[in-house]
């Protein structure tokens, strides 16, 4: 299976997302099964990820040194499923991409029912101080573990 997340610059939250999914795939010995990767919708490649992600994930002693990568139609191509950190980015991808309509969910609509379009949204902690970045981990990372139990590893 090959997941992407999408955020809008791919500098805070998708690399977030991307990391703690690869890091439950190492500890469970899973990388074999799934391939992950994540891009923003509004980027350019090459953007550090922020130091408030970077910071996040080393408080949970994950880590990762990622760089941003632009929404391009081979990584559309490439993925069985995009996860999206809010509805908004959901709606975008489908509208330059309506045919792949069925691969594209917000990442907590897909995890959780009966939320509404505010609660299906992953709070963006870009520029926000490090406490932020602790909340919009713990957010994404309780959307992660549901998206594990979802797809059975």
């Amino acid at each position: 299976m090959n997941v992407l997340f999408v955020c809008t610059g791919n500098t805070c939250r998708s690399p977030m997302a991307e990391a703690i999914l690869l890091d439950h795939l190492k500890r469970s010995n899973q990388l074999e099964r799934v391939s992950v990767k994540s891009a923003g919708l509004y980027t350019t490649d090459g953007i550090k990820t922020s130091a408030g992600t970077r910071f996040a994930l080393e408080a949970h002693q994950i880590d990762f040194d990622g760089e941003s990568t632009q929404m391009t139609e081979s990584l559309i191509d490439w993925a069985d499923i995009i996860l999206t950190m809010t509805e908004s980015h959901r709606r975008a991808l489908i509208s330059l991409n309506p045919e792949r309509r069925e691969r594209v969910y917000a990442l907590k609509d897909y995890v959780y029912k009966d939320l509404s379009d505010y609660d299906k949204n992953i709070r963006d902690p870009f520029g926000q101080d490090e406490n932020t970045y602790l909340e919009t981990f713990d957010e994404i990372e309780a959307a992660i573990k549901r998206f594990i139990e979802k797809i059975n590893l």
